[in-house]
């Protein structure tokens, strides 16, 4: 979850004071600049997610909510919430059930290097979806399916993190600027 901390909550309250005279202003002030940050903040969370790992921009998109402030209630936030993501969603090879293949599944997560080999990994489909799967005993059955780490998980990468705040601040502090502005030139 990414909320505004207390740097984001100081400079609402720098605008609240630029507006004092005017106090019926302030909340609708701080609402618009907020939405517009957690809406900067969601877009630069895809593109920063995309930057680090081999994901589809729609595949982030869906796991985030946003929760907009409004003048009446200033509690706005992002947040993602998701489940792991099949290994079959990122780079794979094969990408289909190939029976007899002695050569390991090679899988790339990370942007960042290359394929890894996954030894004792197989495609297969089961209920018509290919996914990557792994036996847990020398047996034949039972498999196991082998999954990428969640949207949420990836989002709290730091860099991925830090990169999304200060795009929140920076819009911030623009949005506030104008904003303000629009109030003062009536």
């Amino acid at each position: 979850m990414i909320d505004f901390d207390n740097s984001i909550k100081q400079r609402l309250n720098e605008a609240a004071n630029l507006l004092a005279h005017m106090p019926k202003q302030i909340p609708k002030v701080q609402a618009r600049a907020m939405n517009r940050a957690l809406s900067s903040g969601k877009t630069e969370a895809a593109a920063r997610v995309r930057d680090t790992y081999l994901v589809r921009k729609r595949d982030v998109s869906e796991t985030m909510e946003l929760k907009k402030a409004s003048a009446n209630n200033l509690d706005g936030s992002l947040e993602s919430k998701g489940h792991v993501m099949p290994l079959i969603r990122f780079r794979v090879t094969p990408k289909s059930p190939q029976p007899g293949r002695k050569k390991p599944i090679l899988a790339q997560v990370l942007r960042a290097g290359g394929k890894s080999p996954i030894p004792g990994a197989f495609v297969a489909k089961v209920r018509s979806v290919a996914s990557v799967y792994r036996r847990t005993t020398q047996k034949r059955f039972p498999i196991k399916g082998l999954y990428a780490p969640a949207v949420p998980q990836m989002l709290d990468n730091e860099k991925v993190r830090k990169s999304i705040q200060n795009k929140m601040l920076e819009t911030l502090d623009k949005r506030l600027e104008h904003e303000i502005g629009r109030v003062l030139d009536g």
